[in-house]
């Protein structure tokens, strides 16, 4: 009698350790699965990193509310004067998808000429958001800009990044961008 209540629970271990081996091997497969998804997406798709979500945004055919714009141009201004030799190729690349297709070709030519720059020069850029002025479809984003060249800090202003916008099919489409010092902005406001 003890030799078959000993089979029956040596028959129950085994059942239970056969149990745990499927759990295992089904997580063990869901973890390579999520593995090849995760390596294909990061390999083959463009990830699409929108602005951070604090109030309500409408977006129309052919306008937005103010909100959604100023988030954008805010995105835009700091993406475009904040770059190291580093991330400059991919920021720059990453923002002629913000402007109008007609200037991509010089905009292209343009960034291409500035990346060669800052990678020659080993310039870098930092860029610091103080407020923000809309006029119609043209924002202002003003900010503190340091600029460096190496370690050494050639320029430390006040500069205002004029974002001119249209809204095409639901998309924000830059126009016009122009970065001025802010006491030239000023000049030109009043």
């Amino acid at each position: 009698m003890n030799s078959e209540k000993y089979i029956n629970k040596y028959k129950s271990t085994v059942h239970n350790n056969n149990l745990l081996k499927i759990v295992i091997a089904v997580f063990m497969l869901g973890i390579i699965a999520e593995g090849i998804v995760i390596a294909y997406i990061s390999t083959n798709r463009d990830v699409i990193v929108i602005p951070d979500v604090r109030s309500k945004y409408v977006i129309g055919k052919s306008k937005s509310n103010e909100a959604y714009a100023v988030r954008m141009a805010k995105f835009i201004a700091n993406d475009y004067e904040n770059y190291t030799t580093q991330s400059a190729k991919d920021q720059f690349k990453g923002l002629l998808a913000f402007f109008n297709p007609s200037s991509y070709h010089e905009l292209q030519v343009y960034f291409a000429s500035l990346i060669s720059n800052i990678k020659q020069y080993q310039m870098s850029s930092w860029f610091v958001i103080d407020k923000v002025e809309i006029k119609g479809n043209t924002i202002a984003v003003i900010g503190d800009k340091k600029a460096y060249i190496g370690n050494n800090r050639v320029s430390d202003k006040q500069i205002a990044v004029l974002i001119t916008y249209t809204i095409n099919n639901h998309v924000f489409s830059v126009q016009m961008l122009k970065v001025m010092p802010y006491s030239k902005y000023t000049k030109r406001v009043q």
